[in-house]
């Protein structure tokens, strides 16, 4: 956000130890290291078999599993890898399209109100719907439970959500979520007895009795940068 735009990138890191090309790797290596006595030492290390199942092998890339030097190893091959293959002024056309997840979020490149480009976050549809279906879940379960303790309950819910999902931009999706959870609670409230229905008249009394948290304002919500 500080360069006014760039890159949004998704690497599948899964293997990432094992498939490190050593090549590239000694090549970045040497641009950073003078003493050729490092150079040979890390080399050997790299070099060094790989014992599994009682059976030797002698990988042509990634590093040493579970060695000491591997993470730092690991951090300069990705500095070169990512951080300094790039070298755009951040005007691309596909920045609009640039869009990923990431621990429950979508991330994705949008115009601010002042008209510059910045990542943005919301809850991922994925983790919306999850979301939902876990409060549906308790709510069936817990159906015949005194609708006191039930709001109670589901409020406590409601504020773990926000307070994980209260990001700048997300408050829209985190009243979704609160509009949708007094349809999905009067839903199972509806089936506690068939003679008496939960209305949505009904419903919007005892919403005035027992109202859900309603999401921090904009004021509190954390920045991206927080």
């Amino acid at each position: 956000m500080e360069m006014g735009g760039g890159w949004l990138i998704e690497v599948d890191i899964r293997d990432y130890f094992g498939s490190i090309d050593h090549q590239h790797l000694r090549e970045a290596l040497g641009q950073r290291i003078g003493d050729g006595v490092v150079l040979r030492l890390i080399g050997k290390w790299l070099n060094a078999g790989v014992m599994e199942d009682g059976q030797l092998s002698y990988p042509e890339s990634g590093t040493p599993q579970g060695g000491v030097i591997s993470p730092i190893l690991a951090n300069v091959y990705l500095h070169v890898v990512l951080d300094t293959s790039k070298d755009d002024d951040g005007t691309s056309d596909g920045m609009e399209q640039a869009v990923f997840e990431l621990l429950g979020f979508k991330l994705f490149w949008a115009r601010s109100q002042r008209g510059y480009w910045a990542i943005k976050l919301e809850t991922s549809a994925s983790r919306f719907t999850r979301t939902l279906h876990r409060l549906s879940e308790w709510c069936r379960k817990n159906r015949h439970r005194p609708v006191a303790e039930q709001w109670e309950r589901l409020g406590q819910k409601l504020v773990g959500h926000f307070n994980y999902f209260g990001v700048v931009g997300n408050r829209g999706r985190l009243m979704a979520v609160r509009h949708e959870l007094y349809g999905i609670w009067r839903n199972w409230l509806n089936r506690r007895s068939q003679r008496a229905r939960m209305t949505w008249k009904k419903m919007r009394l005892l919403h005035q009795r027992y109202k859900l948290p309603l999401p921090p304002p904009l004021s509190e919500l954390r920045s991206l940068r927080s």
